[in-house]
């Protein structure tokens, strides 16, 4: 059936291959991605969801088995050939978020090629969700910590080995910021892993989705609502 014929507006998550510590699959970030927006699409009606894609720009995890990364230029022209293919299908509308935040430069430069037709949504942040039941965003962490351990659990419990799962770096990320943008996550945590996943569960991984989820769909909702 014609995409046209179906919805007008699709979603387009990026996600990635990289390291995530010694207890999450390196498909973590495109498994959250694909989750976030298939909730959104049924919350949002008449939309509907691209593949997520599985490769990102993860040169920050380069020093870590398993990671496999692109050059932003590459991302960034991979995204606005996606775009256009999907246009060429039907849709009018495509709203695109990435699941991993090294992404960000390479949506920030695809966006200088896309239309107005594509809405590029801002990074969402996991962990002020959990603040508020007292967990440290330290702890929660910016990559493979508490918050991202448990948005796995929620997706699927049997891709996290929980019984590996170990502290890393669980300081303020304002401190490294400088080192892992140009060196990379190996000499600030010997594991790979921004926070500290103990204590992970289900409950506190369908917290993050939720807010994860009702940002895209307020976001994409008011972005149609004034299209219109």
């Amino acid at each position: 059936m014609p995409a046209h014929d179906i919805a007008h507006t699709v979603l387009l998550a990026l996600g990635a291959t990289e390291q995530h510590g010694p207890h999450l699959p390196l498909a973590t970030d495109t498994l959250i991605a694909g989750a976030v927006a298939e909730r959104a699409a049924r919350l949002l009606g008449g939309t509907a969801v691209a593949l997520p894609v599985p490769v990102g720009a993860s040169s920050e995890h380069r020093e870590f088995p398993g990671t496999i990364s692109l050059p932003h230029e590459v991302l960034a022209a991979l995204v606005a050939q996606l775009c256009d293919g999907l246009r060429r299908r039907g849709f009018r509308r495509i709203a695109v978020f990435s699941a991993h935040g090294g992404n960000g430069r390479a949506l920030a430069l695809a966006a200088e090629r896309l239309g107005d037709d594509v809405l590029i949504l801002p990074d969402f942040r996991m962990a002020p969700v959990l603040a508020g039941l007292g967990i440290d965003a330290s702890r929660a962490g910016a990559h493979a910590g508490l918050a991202e351990t448990s948005a796995v659990m929620a997706i699927n419990a049997r891709l996290v080995r929980i019984d590996l799962a170990e502290p890393g770096y669980v300081g303020a990320l304002e401190e490294i910021w400088g080192v892992l943008t140009t060196a990379g996550l190996r000499p600030v945590t010997a594991n790979g892993v921004l926070g500290d996943p103990r204590g992970a569960s289900p409950a506190l991984g369908e917290l993050c989705l939720e807010a994860w989820v009702a940002a895209v769909v307020e976001a994409v909702a008011r972005w149609r609502n004034g299209a219109e």
